[in-house]
């Protein structure tokens, strides 16, 4: 029940895209760590994409991915 209150609330931040494009594209999100604390992103840049990252206000498409930027990002989201 939780994770589909999750994916609602997610659906509603980027509308325009049916469940099964937003379930595959998630699906495909995701990061290789290259070195202790840095990642690189290893899932093909869509539009679909980038609309998430423009909807949530951080990217995962960067050259690198370190940890202090996860951190930032973590920060962003605490309530």
């Amino acid at each position: 029940f939780l994770a589909l209150l999750v994916f609602r609330l997610f659906k509603q931040k980027v509308p325009g895209y049916s469940s099964y494009e937003l379930v595959k594209t998630l699906r495909k999100f995701a990061l290789t760590e290259i070195s202790p604390g840095d990642y690189i992103p290893i899932f093909q840049r869509t539009d679909l994409t980038d609309k998430i990252h423009e909807s949530f206000g951080f990217r995962l498409d960067r050259e690198l991915i370190t940890q202090k930027y996860f951190k930032k990002i973590f920060n962003q989201t605490k309530i």
